[in-house]
């Protein structure tokens, strides 16, 4: 079984969805849902669904659900198959 991991940083109440950049390994995530009663994270786990096409049963928050800095694991689906289809999304940025 194919088990893909994303570190992420979530922006809750921003205007709009969106993905991407991608920032020294930790992909940015905006949602227009706020963080109260998890709705930020659903909103989160919905719009990456859609995006890398997979059930949102497969993607899992493991670490930090109540943080803007959140650890995801996504089932079914191998790393490679992750980071190729958030290409289009993200560009790669880096500080320094």
């Amino acid at each position: 079984m194919n088990t893909a991991r994303l570190e992420i940083k979530v922006q809750p109440g921003a205007s709009r969805n969106e993905i991407g950049p991608l920032k020294d390994g930790i992909l940015n995530i905006r949602v227009n849902q706020p963080p109260h009663r998890g709705r930020a994270n659903e909103a989160v786990i919905l719009l990456l669904s859609k995006s890398l096409g997979v059930p949102k049963s497969c993607i899992s928050i493991v670490g930090a659900s109540k943080s803007r800095l959140k650890s995801l694991e996504i089932n079914n689906i191998s790393q490679a198959v992750v980071n190729e289809r958030l290409r289009k999304f993200t560009s790669i940025s880096t500080t320094g």
